[in-house]
């Protein structure tokens, strides 16, 4: 799966946005298209859980509704509220 299809994949499925800095046609692993992970785990927890494994170490972030770097700490739920202003 390209970068770019991926961070598609985590958007449409888990509802957060991810930045992956890489070149947008490189390879990563095959997002999972099984269900979303719940509201009340980090950000961090949800790159260990299903990200980091697929992409190696390609340095990867999340954006939340107003565009801004979110901290690993944040609830997932929390990151999927601000898109909805």
């Amino acid at each position: 799966m390209k970068v770019r299809e991926f961070e598609e994949a985590v958007w449409r499925i888990e509802g957060i946005r991810i930045v992956i800095r890489a070149p947008w046609n490189d390879e990563v692993g095959d997002y999972p298209a099984y269900g979303q992970e719940p509201d009340n785990i980090s950000l961090m927890q949800f790159f260990r859980n299903r990200v980091y494994h697929l992409t190696g170490d390609l340095d990867i972030a999340a954006l939340d509704g107003e565009g801004e770097w979110v901290n690993g700490r944040k609830h997932l739920g929390t990151i999927r509220a601000s898109y909805e202003r």
